[in-house]
């Protein structure tokens, strides 16, 4: 699974990326079912949404996973980044789980590999 960061009206920071890239690896044993070509792509987009503003919700950040059949997107705002990443990362396990869950439940019932 490739994970593309992006960083708007904010500076980059090597710290950052080891942390989102460390909180996202769950993905790769979670969707190692559903992405057997290895075609995952992992979109970050972290967003300092104003400069002048020094309390409240100051960061967006947007994550998109990007399957074969299947794309998800979790938003979250929030004053801490890393507050904001652990949100979006439980949000997006539930979903992948969710969605897991119906393709095997999908499976069994008509038991053919095939599932939409």
């Amino acid at each position: 699974m490739n994970i593309n960061i992006s960083f708007i009206q904010l500076d980059p920071s090597e710290a950052l990326k080891k942390h989102i890239e460390s909180k996202f690896s769950f993905l790769n044993r979670l969707i190692s079912h559903l992405d057997s070509d290895g075609s995952a792509v992992l979109f970050v987009e972290i967003q300092r949404v104003t400069r002048h503003h020094q309390k409240g919700e100051i960061y967006k950040i947007v994550v998109t996973l990007k399957l074969a059949k299947k794309v998800f997107r979790v938003s979250e705002s929030h004053a801490n980044i890393r507050s904001a990443i652990d949100i979006i990362k439980a949000t997006l396990r539930q979903e992948v789980g969710e969605y897991k869950e119906r393709l095997v439940s999908s499976v069994k019932k008509t038991g053919s590999s095939r599932a939409s």
